[in-house]
């Protein structure tokens, strides 16, 4: 079996000739030895990625697939077989809806191994069933602790994830904004990370993603940001959209000026960017690409914060600085801040020797921009 085995794992991870291979891997889930049904199947799941329509171009896997979830083996200690059956049906995705009924019981069950159960759990999800018996089975495993060890996810996590491919589902977003209330913050965030999915266009889904940005765990609130950057169409093109022209620029600042001329969407897009700017890290030029809108939105109230990160971030220049992080806070600040806070502000920037040189030459420059008194003193004693 050795052979046949090393021959599946290859056809796994280079995937050649997919059309071809497909039947012969499909012939190899009845083989005898279990190792190499446990293989076959490992393969086939992986074998998606090449042939997308493997489901519905091959639907005879599926029952036997299906037949495999039943398999007990007496050498198959750790129920490869099954586990292995469960993962290529998840990766079959909707073609392999029979499965559903067989993959419910095994999630369900917890005397089951934690690896089939987990397994299981992921294919609900992948399949794409959304049915009430699902959302049924699924909310109840969300607080399951069992896993196959402390290195490895929850069933409960597992549950939290495959609730997340139901797209717009108004009763699994009602599941997922309760468990925002929950005591414990790993919960809380899971619930959240998912709520951009399940709660997709729903403006209460986005209300409480938008309250958890104002809680104390900055993991909870990294999750609701993550969510709030998908959570609509216009937040979805601003933060995912992942395409660079001039046709994507020019519609999205006629959009920032739509947003600015209507008080609720600009509070609320607003929160969303100076999170982005608090809760990112380093000189991340996503960063800097909310504080530009910020700037677009005149969002000045955000001053103390910006002024807060400023402090924080290490004194270097990374970017051009247009796009450095640095460089555009010092200039929001010194434009944003009141004349009596603003002098003091670029004072302190240009005086500091441990400031990026170009930084202090920024300061300096914007001081002689002003041309007040007080920045003349400090530019004399220059």
């Amino acid at each position: 079996y050795v052979v046949r085995l090393k021959a599946l794992a290859y056809i796994g991870s280079m995937k050649p000739y997919p059309n071809e291979i497909a039947p012969h891997v499909i012939r190899a889930l009845k083989d005898s030895n279990y190792n190499n049904r446990a293989g076959a199947a490992n393969t086939l799941g992986n074998l998606k990625n090449a042939l997308p329509n493997l489901g519905t171009q091959f639907p005879e896997c599926v029952p036997q697939l299906i037949r495999m979830l039943s398999d007990r083996d007496p050498d198959d200690k750790y129920q490869q077989v099954r586990r292995n059956a469960a993962y290529a049906l998840r990766h079959l995705g909707a073609a392999s809806k029979a499965a559903v009924p067989e993959l419910l019981k095994i999630a369900i069950d917890k005397n089951d191994l934690a690896s089939v159960r987990t397994e299981a759990v992921q294919a609900l999800g992948d399949i794409g069933d959304d049915s009430p018996e699902v959302v049924a089975v699924l909310t109840k495993l969300l607080d399951d602790p069992a896993r196959i060890n402390a290195n490895y996810p929850t069933v409960g996590s597992m549950a939290y994830s495959a609730m997340g491919r139901f797209k717009a589902n108004a009763k699994v977003m009602q599941v997922h904004i309760q468990r925002l209330k929950v005591a414990d913050s790993a919960q809380r965030a899971a619930a959240a990370a998912q709520l951009g999915t399940t709660g997709f266009g729903s403006l209460e889904a986005e209300k409480s993603l938008l309250e958890l940005l104002d809680g104390k765990s900055a993991v909870v609130q990294k999750a609701a940001l993550y969510s709030l950057e998908g959570i609509n169409g216009t937040h979805h093109f601003f933060f995912k959209y992942n395409v660079t022209s001039r046709e994507v620029d020019e519609k999205q600042r006629a959009l920032l000026e739509e947003i600015r001329n209507d008080a609720a969407r600009k509070a609320s897009f607003v929160k969303v960017l100076a999170a982005q700017v608090r809760l990112g890290e380093g000189n991340h030029p996503k960063r800097a690409d909310a504080l530009q809108r910020l700037v677009a939105l005149d969002a000045r109230d955000q001053a103390p914060m910006l002024k807060e990160q400023f402090s924080k971030l290490e004194k270097k220049v990374v970017y051009l600085e247009r796009r450095d992080l640095r460089m555009q806070l010092l200039r929001t600040l010194a434009a944003w801040l009141p004349a009596n806070e603003a002098v003091p502000f670029l004072i302190a920037a240009d005086k500091d020797a441990q400031e990026a040189p170009q930084v202090r030459f920024r300061a300096l420059a914007l001081l002689c921009e002003r041309g007040d008194a007080a920045s003349l003193a400090d530019i004399t004693n220059h």
